[in-house]
């Protein structure tokens, strides 16, 4: 019988530490067996077993004398447990089992079984107490059947913000709304707790479930009352999952929309080209923060350079659009390709100057083949020019940058090489901290007024406190830094950038050009080809950047006076449309060439690859097919 004892004791002791550790490593499971392993439904079972298991020698000893004494013992000692969850057991049947045992076992035996006896009821209560919660969101939602509901995967310092966008944005318009959070675990560590709080003064609906475990089919079909799930985790594997099972189980609803926010190049390939009639978005924050900078703050850039060339080298006709990028991560690296096809531009000439503390040019080349080679700092009749520079190093003798070895932006070595770019026109800082980016404009603002030159300099920096201290800061003499923070949360988890932006209304816009009505035999199948090419704009990756980008860089045309850009093509005169096609096919070039695409080696149609990213119109103007130079008009 003291075998049985100890065997029991050692089942229940593992059965017991098993579910404590399971429950506390919830997190760092797979995300698929997350679904089903829940922590509360983890650790009721593992008491409820290890208690049975517990109950076991004792209700063993009063069967004896039966033939099916283990079964028996089994079932009685499952009923006894059962009584524990209900608060109706006695614990004194334990105390009186025990009473004949002594030493340290037997103490170790009755601290386990107190232990669980005080966890059942506990548990019970924790379990009823999650069922009326869940009841009351789930009666909150369908009390929502007729609003506009925006549903968050996950409760974290982004999702608040864009939920806070939203329903500013609702009070604005005077829709009827409703915010959800799902897979909130409600947790006594300071961080956790005020996103909860945040979330209740929003008097949003919260889940415990996960997005995919929740059903929220419960909601009206018309389009007035849209229904958003943003998929706006920190885990990339499970963003993914989300998003899949997302998309099957509402991909018919035609009045949803699905927001995945990932950078990684599998959620570009999950993304692309869905069917169905739910709206899907991948959100990609680098280029997205990159794209609406440049948006916003590209004219100010092209007039700086426009100023500084005006006064350092009156009588040149070029301006020097001269660049300098500190951290080539992911920002960086998006900053470099996008200033690429952004500063196509006449009249206007780019170098860029970039400092990584890797070897950032290998991982470039990479991405970009095209880019480096024979394009780089050359001259080619009617293609792009630019100059990029990765890490460069300052020969004094020979008066001219070298691409060198990887640099630290704290140390007087890349001091040396930053202030022999001559007349600077913007910098661009992303180290990965905001406070190494704000100490570094800081230092480079000092540096670089010291001998007169004031470049914009933009600085990431995610915290929006920090980022209004710094655009307000001002310095002894009260005059401001001049240093300008982009990519705060706040701003970049907006409605106005995630879900309505000028730039992608004009992006829309330019990408619908492409559906001409002189193409078409009939009104309807006009209107059957524009809603097909809408639904392309959104679906396919390739068309929105390059829309995006094509969008960005009409606006500058139009900022720098180019000939006829701020004219509808059908309306410039022939010189005009020269100019614009010119340029529109150098900028063309530049993007391509930075989306990973080299030249397919003929201009004939057959020899396009868009999955080995081979393209055979990636020549200068003069090698273009003539059927395809109207097409570059804008």
């Amino acid at each position: 019988m003291e075998n049985n004892i100890e065997i029991c004791f050692t089942i229940a002791t593992c059965l017991f530490c098993i579910g404590l550790l399971t429950a506390f490593l919830n997190k760092k499971i797979p995300y698929a067996v997350r679904l089903v392993v829940k922590p509360l439904y983890v650790m009721m079972i593992a008491v409820f077993l290890g208690l049975t298991v517990l109950h076991y020698p004792m209700v063993l000893a009063q069967f004896s004398g039966f033939e099916l004494k283990h079964f028996s013992g089994i079932l009685i000692a499952a009923q006894c447990t059962l009584q524990a969850f209900t608060i109706n057991a006695d614990f004194g049947n334990m105390n009186d089992f025990l009473s004949s045992y002594s030493g340290v076992f037997a103490t170790s035996y009755h601290a386990l079984a107190a232990i669980l006896y005080i966890a059942a009821p506990l548990l019970t209560a924790g379990f009823l107490l999650q069922f009326v919660k869940n009841l009351g969101s789930y009666a909150r939602y369908w009390m929502g059947y007729h609003k506009s509901v925006f549903v968050f995967s996950e409760l974290n310092n982004r999702s608040i913000e864009l939920a806070q966008s939203e329903k500013e944005n609702c009070k604005r318009t005077n829709k009827k709304y409703l915010i959800v959070f799902t897979d909130v675990y409600e947790s006594n560590d300071e961080p956790s707790a005020e996103l909860i709080e945040k979330a209740k003064r929003l008097d949003a609906i919260v889940f415990r479930k996960d997005i995919l475990a929740v059903n929220l089919a419960f909601h009206s079909n018309n389009n007035k009352h849209r229904l958003s799930f943003f998929v706006i985790g920190e885990d990339e594997t499970e963003n993914m999952q989300h998003a899949i099972g997302l998309y099957e189980k509402y991909k018919e609803r035609e009045n949803a929309a699905l927001f995945l926010f990932s950078n990684s190049v599998t959620s570009s390939m999950l993304m692309n080209g869905k069917e169905g009639k739910i709206k899907l978005r991948r959100i990609d924050k680098t280029q997205s923060l990159i794209y609406h900078t440049l948006y916003e703050y590209g004219p100010k850039i092209f007039d700086k350079a426009f100023a500084a060339s005006k006064m350092y080298n009156p009588e040149s006709d070029i301006h020097d659009l001269n660049v300098i990028i500190l951290g080539l991560g992911h920002y960086g690296c998006e900053m470099l390709k996008a200033l690429v096809w952004f500063a196509q531009m006449d009249g206007y000439e780019l170098n860029i100057y970039a400092y990584a503390d890797y070897d950032a040019k290998e991982y470039i080349e990479k991405e970009c083949p095209e880019l480096f080679d024979k394009h780089n700092k050359t001259r080619i009749k009617g293609d792009a020019y630019y100059g990029i520079n990765i890490n460069p190093e300052y020969d004094n003798e020979k008066k001219e940058f070298f691409d060198s070895q990887p640099f630290d932006v704290g140390t007087n070595r890349f001091l040396e090489s930053v202030m022999h770019v001559e007349n600077p026109t913007y910098i661009f800082i992303s180290l990965g901290d905001d406070e190494k980016n704000i100490s570094a404009a800081v230092d480079l603002k000092t540096n670089f007024e010291r001998i007169g030159c004031d470049p914009i300099i933009h600085a990431v920096v995610y915290d929006t406190k920090m980022l209004k201290s710094v655009t307000t800061a001002k310095n002894l003499g009260k005059r401001p830094f001049g240093i300008t923070c982009v990519g705060d949360l706040k701003t970049q988890y907006s409605h106005e950038v995630i879900m309505k932006s000028d730039l992608e209304k004009a992006a829309k816009e330019r990408h619908m050009r492409w559906t001409r009505r002189e193409d078409f035999d009939s009104d309807e199948a006009y209107e059957k080809r524009k809603l097909k090419d809408e639904d392309a704009f959104i679906r396919y990756e390739y068309y929105y950047r390059s829309s995006m980008a094509g969008a960005i860089h009409k606006k500058m045309r139009v900022h720098c006076k180019i000939a006829g850009a701020e004219k509808a093509p059908e309306l410039r005169d022939e010189n005009e449309k020269r100019i614009c096609r010119h340029l529109e096919k150098r900028r063309w070039n530049a993007f391509v060439r930075t989306e990973g695409y080299v030249y397919s080696g003929s201009t004939n149609d057959a020899s396009r690859n868009d999955l080995a990213k081979k393209h055979n119109l990636l020549v200068p103007w003069d090698e273009l097919p003539e059927s395809e130079k109207c097409n570059d008009d804008d």
